[in-house]
């Protein structure tokens, strides 16, 4: 069995089953990693963080951003960045655990498909 990537539709529902709601759609994770680009394109990494900061509304810093943005290159892990994350008290270690539960269901579902 090939391993295939995750689509926007697994990441809107991995996104809405942690926030607990809908909090968002397909076109609204499209817009936004479109957004994303641009900005990464004309005024680098920077700027990136910058606009991940302003529309998350995330409790981080540009620098926390920067170290876990390397830390999951490095790792390539997503339990890695959930222990960074949980490191930095950015997550409780219940909302780590939660976080986890959702992306374990997430990717149960795709692999019934």
């Amino acid at each position: 069995m090939t391993d295939q990537k995750p689509t926007k539709k697994d990441f809107v529902d991995l996104i809405n089953s942690v926030m607990g709601r809908e909090v968002m759609n397909e076109d609204q994770l499209s817009r936004f990693l479109e957004e994303a680009k641009k900005v990464k394109d004309t005024k680098g990494t920077e700027g990136l963080l910058e606009y991940v900061q302003r529309v998350t509304n995330a409790p981080t810093s540009k620098d926390q951003l920067r170290r876990m943005a390397d830390h999951i290159q490095k790792t390539g892990s997503v339990g890695s960045a959930l222990d960074f994350l949980k490191n930095e008290k950015l997550l409780s270690d219940s909302q780590a655990q939660q976080l986890q539960n959702a992306i374990q269901k997430t990717a149960k579902k795709k692999r019934k498909k």
